[in-house]
């Protein structure tokens, strides 16, 4: 008994000593230190890392104590639609009170990851073959499994891929109650790493109880499962913010686009900070049908690819009709996991082949599992697992380890490209992000929220002000979150803009300027006001009631920013980009939408600003191919043109009239601004959402897209 307990302690040891040197290699000894948070600053792992750092800085709340409000302002943000390991984050949350400097706990979860993927899948396949060193050999199979080591790259919370095979391990228990209980814990507890693994785990519960239904009859069994189940999981979930958006903010752009290639187990192509890497010493790239197929990664590795082989070799040379039978439950489930991975988009290589249209209710509910490539692990996971069960049960076990050991040397041999990326912090950043003007120390004292002039998720002002963000943690209308709630995020977009307009600019906030045209607008809004316009650190900033702290190169800077010419019978045709140009015509209440690569009106108010010098005086005409965006039969959309030197016009678009697609506005040159700038306000009314017609959960109120600009005389 005794030496049993030694054995056990010795093993829990050499997979600990193995995990912590997985860590170390891929980390590097420098990103060991808890202190050192640059690594983590990239990509989506940036909105983890600040979402901890917030969570951690702010107050303990309730009831929902995964509530980070003060990250993302309008988007109720909480810990469980970030990538940041809700119950790791709960657990260290309390340390705010021991140390004062900001921390990460991100490596703690690789080592953890590392242990738990070599030591649970040693623990399944000891359980399945009853031999220690075969099951030891194997579960260096998933510690190095590629698609683990791209979401290190990647996604931080996704690296937990363990409790995929530990759900495999609880079904593979003889007693049917604990098989099913351990489940339902699981199944919850996934709720606190990632939401993806909740229903990845879902599924996999779900198809096995049917067929244990069918099997057994034991409908009252199960349905008391799953009212614990429910139980459990739905305070679990409020608790930590699960609910805190709509349920139609959930839903995501994605299915159909970030999916499995149905070459992806044998395309070597993966990717993390450095971009694209290659997996495979063996295997070409293999090219992909779209970008977003590289969510869709899952490439075996020509060891394992021998092995699938293998196993499907032993496994249908005795094969027999109870067999299949008796497997009928986990062919069933990875069929559906197969076909949810593919989704109704099948590419083969690069090219399609099939292309279903799929109601847009069905598209709604498959648009949780947006990145649906993802649902390809657990079909991943149980094919070496099973092959390599199903080779042990036919060779003789000095055979089987050999064998599996020859094919472990060929697949290491194979990814070495791929893991060499990963070497001591090489897939991680290095790049420092400091804001070093003395005027951010100031900020975080003089106001109480950042913001923006065109807020959104994930904007390019996020990055820019990372540095600002991670050292100062201000309450910050600028993040970057997984899901958020789109209506306060749009209102909140909406009431900037009102009051700029109204030159009633709260002075509680300072802005982030997000582009020229911004820019341009709101130096003459502002002009002879209290507030700074100014750049620092490469970033134009808005400063209310700060006027004072402008120095004369601030005022020469701002002079210099130059405004978009237009000539007379120049023609200009916008697309998405347009409103990104250094020199762009578009002030404040613009928007872009990819879906119709246009420029469209946003909210009530929307400004046209040009430079129109090189005119001489006299009368000239504006026209402006436009496309008014009517969602319903019966809607109006008014539109009112005003500005110095303009020519007031209303304008109203409807189903019922035949109207052009075109608007003409008349000005007189000597009447606009300085006889040189011109702008063109425009009031929308009438303007309705997508949600509002149940067309997709796009909120924001786009009034009418304008194609192009001309000026005729």
């Amino acid at each position: 008994m005794m030496q049993k307990k030694q054995e056990k302690v010795l093993l829990q040891l050499i997979f600990l000593i193995i995990a912590f040197l997985f860590t170390w290699i891929i980390l590097g000894f420098e990103n060991l230190n808890i202190f050192n948070i640059n690594w983590t600053l990239y990509d989506d792992a940036t909105a983890d890392y600040l979402s901890w750092i917030y969570f951690k800085n702010d107050i303990w709340r309730f009831p929902i104590i995964g509530a980070n409000p003060n990250f993302g302002l309008g988007g109720s943000s909480t810990i469980a639609i970030s990538g940041t390991i809700p119950f790791l984050a709960l657990i260290f949350k309390p340390l705010k009170y021991f140390i004062s400097n900001n921390f990460n706990y991100f490596g703690f979860w690789f080592f953890l990851c590392f242990y738990l993927q070599s030591y649970i899948s040693f623990l399944l396949l000891k359980k399945l073959t009853k031999d220690e060193i075969y099951s030891f050999i194997g579960s260096i199979f998933f510690c190095l499994s590629p698609i683990f080591f791209n979401q290190i790259g990647y996604h931080y919370s996704l690296a937990g891929q363990w409790v995929i095979i530990l759900s495999f391990y609880f079904f593979c228990n003889e007693n049917t109650n604990k098989k099913f209980s351990y489940n339902i814990f699981l199944i919850c507890f996934s709720t606190l790493i990632h939401f993806y693994f909740t229903m990845m785990l879902s599924i996999i519960y779900c198809v096995i109880a049917i067929f244990d239904i069918i099997d057994k009859k034991n409908f009252l069994f199960h349905f008391k499962k799953i009212v614990i189940l429910i139980i459990i999981i739905l305070p679990t979930m409020y608790t930590l913010g699960y609910f805190a958006i709509p349920i139609q903010d959930t839903l995501g752009f994605g299915y159909g686009f970030y999916k499995l290639n149905l070459l992806g187990p044998i395309d070597p192509s993966g990717g993390n900070l450095n971009g694209t890497i290659l997996w495979s010493r063996f295997i070409s790239d293999i090219p992909n049908a779209t970008a977003g197929e590289h969510e869709g990664f899952s490439y075996l590795g020509v060891g394992q690819i021998l092995l699938l082989v293998c196993g499907t070799y032993f496994f249908f040379k005795k094969i027999k009709k109870n067999k299949i039978i008796k497997n009928l439950p986990y062919i069933t489930l990875l069929i559906i996991m197969f076909l949810l991975s593919i989704t109704h988009k099948i590419d083969f290589g690069n090219y399609n082949i099939i292309n279903l249209d799929l109601n847009k209710y069905i598209l709604a509910g498959l648009s949780w599992m947006r990145a649906s490539g993802r649902f390809f692990w657990p079909i991943y996971y149980f094919l070496i697992f099973f092959s390599i069960f199903i080779i042990s049960k036919n060779l003789q076990k000095k055979k089987r380890t050999l064998f599996l050991t020859i094919l472990l040397f060929i697949q290491i041999i194979d990814i070495s490209p791929g893991l060499t990326n990963y070497l001591f912090g090489g897939s991680f950043n290095k790049k420092e992000y400091k804001l070093e003007d003395p005027i951010w120390k100031q900020l975080s004292n003089d106001y109480e929220i950042v913001s923006s002039t065109y807020i959104k998720n994930g904007s390019n002002e996020f990055f820019k002000i990372i540095g600002f963000l991670k050292s100062k943690t201000p309450k910050t209308e600028i993040a970057y979150l997984a899901r958020f709630d789109r209506k306060k995020l749009i209102e909140t977009r909406y009431n900037n803009y009102k009051n700029f307009y109204e030159k009633n600019i709260d002075s509680k906030k300072f802005y982030v300027i997000n582009n020229y045209g911004h820019l341009n607008h709101l130096k003459f809004l502002t002009k002879n006001s209290k507030h700074a316009i100014l750049k620092r650190n490469n970033i134009w900033l808005l400063l209310p009631n700060k006027s004072e702290i402008m120095t004369e190169k601030d005022f020469i800077n701002l002079k210099n920013i130059e405004m978009k010419k237009v000539k007379l019978d120049d023609k200009i045709n916008f697309t998405y980009n347009s409103l990104n140009k250094d020199l762009s015509l578009f002030g404040l209440g613009w928007t872009y939408d990819l879906s119709t690569n246009g420029i469209w009106t946003d909210g009530n108010n929307s400004t046209i600003l040009f430079n129109v010098e090189n005119l001489s005086n006299g009368f000239y005409f504006i026209e402006l191919e436009i496309e008014p965006n009517l969602l319903k039969f019966d809607q109006s959309i008014e539109v009112l043109i005003s500005g110095e030197g303009v020519y007031s016009k209303k304008i109203k678009f409807n189903n019922s009239n035949d109207y052009k697609n075109k608007i003409i506005i008349k000005f007189n040159k000597k009447k606009i601004i300085d006889e040189k700038y011109l702008f063109l306000n425009l009031n929308v009314s009438g303007a309705v959402s997508a949600l509002e017609v149940r067309k997709n959960p796009d909120v924001r109120k786009l009034g009418f897209k304008i194609n192009s600009l001309i000026i005729t005389n």
